[in-house]
């Protein structure tokens, strides 16, 4: 992690079309929500999901590419929020892309299921429910 600047900060709230988007507690739930709705759909497998307020994790499986994934994800949550909390008029609620990565075997994804449920800090809306899922 890189230390905090203060002028790189300056910089990019410069270029900013809108304010950052904060993803307070009803949010995270409608976000959290969405994201379990479109794996439903899909017939994506849901691993770990953990929305935070200003970006959201997520470890699914299934037959789409990760970048697919990300695109349905970020629409979903969009329509969602959209229609659950009209007030908030934004233009665009998510960043251009995101991070994805492939898993290519059963020690990455356990991995990546135990960074998104127990390397976010304080655990906020996450998905599943219990920590009796194998980390």
């Amino acid at each position: 992690m890189q230390p905090y600047n203060p002028i790189q900060e300056a910089y990019w709230k410069s270029r900013l079309n809108e304010p950052p988007f904060v993803l307070d507690h009803e949010i995270r739930l409608i976000t959290l929500q969405a994201i379990l709705s479109v794996c439903t759909h899909r017939q994506w497998l849901p691993h770990a999901v953990h929305i935070r307020t200003n970006h959201v994790h997520a470890v699914i499986s299934g037959e789409a590419t990760p970048e697919r994934m990300l695109s349905d994800l970020k629409a979903y949550a969009t329509r969602a929020l959209r229609s659950e909390i009209p007030a908030i008029h934004r233009r665009r609620y998510w960043t251009n892309h995101g991070s994805t990565r492939y898993l290519w075997n059963e020690a990455s994804l356990k991995a990546a299921i135990d960074y998104v449920l127990n390397s976010q800090g304080a655990k906020m809306a996450f998905y599943p429910p219990t920590e009796s899922h194998p980390s």
